[in-house]
C-alpha cells in the first residue's frame, strides 16, 4: 500500500480523504508521535511546502525515520471511519488492534 493512500469507506465504496484532512492527519502524527526535534522540524516544513504529502513520505522513507510508526498511527486514526462504515452496513468488524494483523491461530 502506498504511504499516501488515505482512504475511507462509504456507502458507495471507498474514497480518498480530502487533501486538508490528509495533511492534518500527518500533522497530528508529527505532533503526537515524532520525538526527534530535527525530524519533527523537517516533517512540519515538508507539510508547508510544495507537494507536502510527497515530501512528507520521502522523509519518512529516509534513514533515521520510522515508517512503521506512521502506518500504525494512520491505521489507528482511520479505523473509526472503517468501523462506522461497517456498522452502517450491519457488519461486525473482526481483527486485532488497528495497524496490527489479526491472529491467524
Amino acid at each position: 500500500m502506498a504511504t499516501g493512500c488515505d482512504v475511507f469507506p462509504y456507502a458507495g465504496g471507498v474514497k480518498r480523504l480530502p487533501f486538508a484532512e490528509r495533511r492534518e492527519l500527518r500533522r497530528r502524527f508529527v505532533d503526537q508521535e515524532v520525538a526527534d526535534p530535527h525530524l519533527r522540524l523537517r516533517l512540519f516544513e515538508a507539510l508547508e511546502g510544495a507537494d507536502p504529502l510527497g515530501r512528507f513520505h520521502g522523509i519518512l522513507r529516509g534513514p533515521g525515520s520510522d515508517l512503521d510508526s506512521w502506518f500504525v498511527f494512520r491505521a489507528g486514526q482511520l479505523a473509526p471511519l472503517a468501523r462506522a462504515w461497517l456498522s452502517a452496513l450491519d457488519i461486525e468488524p473482526v481483527g486485532g488492534a488497528p495497524g496490527r494483523p489479526a491472529s491467524l491461530s
